[in-house]
C-alpha cells in the first residue's frame, strides 16, 4: 500500500490520507491527514546509507506521530516516559518487520540507533540536525 505524501519544504512531509494501524495489543492507532513529517529523522548526509523512502515508511510515520504525540503517550503509559518511547520504538520495528522483512540490516540498526540515541531527541534535550 502506497501511502500518499506532498512535499512541503526542505525535509517536510504532508500526509494526504488517514494512516490506520491496529498494533499486536488491539489499539488504534490513527495518523491524521496533514500530518507533517521529516520521515525517517536522520541528517541528511546520511540519506545514501539509510534512505527515507521505503516500503516500511508506514512504520516511520507512525512512528513520528507518536513521539509528536508523547505527553498524550506518557499520559497513555500512566506518565511512564519510558514506556511510552519504548513503545513508539519497537512498534516502529514491528511494523517495518512485517512490511520490509528483507530489509533487516536497517530495520535493526535504525531500531537501535532510536533506543540507543533517541532519548535524547525524545525529551527534546537536542534537536535533530537538518
Amino acid at each position: 500500500m502506497a501511502i500518499k505524501l506532498e512535499y512541503i519544504k526542505g525535509r517536510t512531509f504532508k500526509t494526504l490520507e488517514d494512516i490506520h494501524h491496529i498494533d499486536k495489543y488491539g489499539r488504534i492507532i490513527i495518523v491524521p491527514k496533514g500530518f507533517e513529517t521529516d520521515l525517517i529523522s536522520v541528517p541528511s548526509w546520511l540519506w545514501s546509507i539509510l534512505k527515507p523512502f521505503d516500503e516500511g515508511l508506514k512504520a516511520d510515520i507512525i512512528h513520528d506521530y507518536l513521539w509528536t504525540k508523547r505527553v498524550d503517550e506518557i499520559a497513555y503509559f500512566d506518565g511512564n516516559i519510558f514506556k511510552a518511547r519504548k513503545y513508539a520504538d519497537e512498534l516502529r520495528l514491528e511494523i517495518r518487520k512485517e512490511l520490509v522483512p528483507k530489509k533487516k540490516f536497517k530495520n535493526y540498526v535504525t531500531h537501535y540507533f532510536l533506543r540507543w540515541f533517541g532519548g535524547f531527541f525524545y525529551s527534546r534535550q537536542i534537536q535533530i540536525p537538518r
